[in-house]
């Protein structure tokens, strides 16, 4: 319990020496239980004082659902118990803290059955673990679903375990993942095709869904301009998985490398693009059917993909290869969409073209763009393309 008191010095004076006699304060002790009347460990009991200049304590039940609230002063508290998977409840058995039950804290009053009784949520209770059953903290477990509902989502703590609570009654497919592992849905397949579904009743908890984590496979390469051979830097890489709809995607750094990780064993089609390049697939082409899939195995790292990108060739706006309609559309729907354009395409195959020159299309209603024909042409000023 906390008290003060006044001090005055002057300089050159010496105080002491001073003793300070702390006391415990009073006590509020109980226990925690569920509706089943099996205690609960890891459950926040929360002591809210009335008097707005007291601090709030708290205590965590231990393994036999008890805890010890100290350090209170005399007054009136208003308690609250709390765990994850369980509805809160006040002292008094309310909901409600408007309608909960005071708690008088005095000298001479001895508060050692306060107890409290949560009801069950529904929930989805399992634990992660990797394949020699060691458990993996801060896997991402997520519920999707099946029906009308809503997604849901947690963490596991330190020993693996996780709570996904206040989950609505119905059928959800559930998923983990964690860096360095495949994310795998229950139970024990990558795909939501084969997923098995997990039935979650009302005010009960569905425990045991369990997942085990394998480390994925690392797909490690370089991106470079076909040209001059620089790397290409900030170019996105996307990995598709062949016959799935899994899709994993990063960027290349400043030396043009890149790694794809946690990648599921099978078989990808890598697919690179740049804004300054013309995209294409890796095994040198722009057609996806004629691209070299590259062969992942879980836990294993292939390296050395090497992809060389062109540069686009003028006019050549979303980086297919070919000058056609498709670029004009989308130069013209860029136009009518935005009030000020100004980005960096290679349209003089320089790497260093602006657009800011567009800026005067803007001033064109869009009503009339739309209803008249627009003449785009392209013409040479100061050694720089401009439309």
């Amino acid at each position: 319990v906390t008290a003060q008191t006044g001090l005055t010095l002057a300089v050159g004076d010496a105080l002491g020496p001073i003793e300070i006699g702390l006391s415990k304060g009073l006590l509020v002790s109980g226990r925690v239980m569920g509706q089943d009347g099996k205690t609960l460990a890891g459950a926040m009991v929360v002591a809210r004082p009335l008097r707005r200049d007291d601090r709030i304590h708290a205590a965590t039940t231990l393994e036999n659902g008890t805890y010890q609230i100290s350090g209170l002063v005399p007054g009136d508290y208003i308690l609250e118990a709390r765990k994850v998977g369980f509805d809160h409840a006040y002292y008094g058995g309310q909901k409600q803290k408007k309608s909960a039950t005071r708690l008088k804290v005095a000298k001479d009053r001895e508060n050692s059955d306060v107890d409290f009784v949560l009801g069950q949520v529904g929930a989805i209770v399992g634990q992660v673990t990797d394949a020699q059953n060691e458990p993996i903290a801060g896997a991402r477990v997520v519920a999707e679903p099946l029906g009308t509902g809503k997604r849901q989502h947690a963490r596991s703590n330190k020993d693996g375990f996780y709570v996904l609570a206040n989950v609505a009654k119905g059928s959800y497919l559930v998923r983990a993942s964690a860096d360095g592992y495949m994310p795998f849905y229950y139970d024990g397949v990558q795909t939501n095709g084969k997923a098995t579904s997990v039935a979650v009743t009302e005010d009960a908890h569905t425990e045991a869904v369990k997942f085990v984590l394998l480390p994925g496979g690392k797909v490690v390469g370089r991106v470079r301009d076909r040209t001059s051979n620089k790397p290409i830097g900030e170019a996105l890489v996307t990995a598709r998985w062949v016959g799935h709809s899994g899709v994993w995607q990063t960027q290349t750094d400043l030396s043009g490398g890149f790694l794809l990780d946690d990648l599921p064993s099978g078989e990808f089609l890598l697919q690179v693009q740049s804004h300054r390049h013309v995209s294409e697939f890796y095994g040198d082409t722009r057609d996806k059917t004629h691209a070299k899939r590259v062969k992942v195995q879980a836990g294993e790292v292939l390296s050395d993909i090497g992809v060389a990108l062109s540069l686009r060739e003028l006019g050549d706006i979303d980086g297919s290869g070919t000058i056609d309609f498709k670029d004009m559309m989308q130069l013209i729907y860029q136009v009518m969409d935005k009030r000020g354009f100004d980005t960096q395409l290679d349209l003089n195959r320089d790497g260093e073209v602006g657009l800011s020159d567009l800026f005067a299309f803007t001033h064109l209603p869009a009503k009339k763009i739309a209803s008249e024909q627009v003449a785009l042409k392209w013409q040479r000023v100061d050694d720089d393309t401009h439309i």
